[in-house]
């Protein structure tokens, strides 16, 4: 007769994977900004690209939803008239202060690649929001509720949804 073996998590080999940081840059984000800050086509460019809760900085995404705030209304932009806004709504202070947005508009040396970052900040954002839905996938998973056939329905929509707003489709698998 054989003994059962019982097996525990702590049995599971373990994972040697590479280490997992959220996507993001820093430098994406700030120099996107700064260029809009200082030029209207930067302005153009990014905004093609990119909405404000794309930024992972909660400051950044305040800083892009002022500067959208104000080109809606027709109004320039610039570090002052970004904290003008940011003032009105009483979140210069978290977006961090008129200081920020002037160090914000010298970090670009040029606004020719503002499109280039707007796509990084973009791609770094779907990634975020890939994770999330692995996340929630893989937590429904161990939770074992309901059917299988759900939980794929449930994947699909979530997976879809995410894409949607990416301008991308999924494609059927099979």
């Amino acid at each position: 007769m054989h003994d059962v073996a019982e097996y525990t998590d702590a049995d599971a080999p373990a994972e040697d994977g590479p280490s997992r940081e959220v996507p993001w840059s820093l430098l994406a984000e700030q120099y996107a900004l700064g260029a809009m800050l200082i030029s209207r086509d930067a302005i153009e460019d990014v905004m093609a690209v990119t909405q404000p809760e794309h930024f992972y900085v909660p400051k950044h995404e305040m800083i892009a939803r002022a500067i959208g705030n104000l080109v809606s209304q027709g109004h320039p932009v610039d570090a002052l008239t970004v904290s003008d806004e940011l003032q009105r709504a009483g979140t210069l202070s978290k977006a961090g202060g008129a200081a920020y947005l002037h160090e914000l508009s010298s970090v670009p040396t040029t606004t020719t690649n503002a499109g280039y970052h707007a796509e990084l900040v973009k791609n770094a954002a779907r990634r975020r929001t890939l994770i999330e839905v692995g996340t929630r996938l893989v937590n429904r998973g161990y939770a074992s509720e309901g059917t299988v056939d759900e939980l794929e329905d449930s994947a699909r929509r979530d997976l879809e949804a995410a894409t949607a707003r990416a301008g991308r489709l999924v494609r059927p698998v099979g």
